[in-house]
């Protein structure tokens, strides 16, 4: 059913890659191409500041946060930073519940969380 992966779009504002999530609905199956895609991406950066933007993103399972935690990680370990923008307010209210909240900066806009990058 997910055999064609996640697709990203990915772009700079300045010193800032914003990866854009193309796909709508990642499933649990989707998990593993979702995070070997970011990777890629990430994994390119030399001062990783990274905005991921869920801009028509309507479903994310729970093994998707569990990614975005180990890349959250992954780019505090390489001083970066990690900023989520437009998501839905079902999947806010998913990290709201979760509490991840506090682990991520959550931004209504783009443009919010690009100006929120130090």
């Amino acid at each position: 059913m997910s055999e064609q992966g996640v697709q990203l779009s990915v772009e700079q504002d300045a010193d800032v890659t914003i990866i854009s999530i193309l796909t709508p609905r990642i499933p649990v199956d989707l998990s593993e191409s979702f995070e070997e895609s970011v990777m890629q991406q990430v994994n390119r950066l030399d001062t990783p500041k990274v905005l991921m933007d869920f801009d028509g993103v309507e479903f994310i399972s729970s093994a998707i946060l569990g990614k975005l935690i180990k890349l959250s990680g992954k780019l505090e370990d390489q001083g970066g930073q990690f900023k989520l923008c437009s998501l839905t307010e079902r999947i806010r209210e998913v990290f709201k519940v979760t509490q991840l909240y506090r682990h991520f900066g959550l931004y209504k806009t783009r443009d919010k969380a690009i100006k929120a990058f130090k």
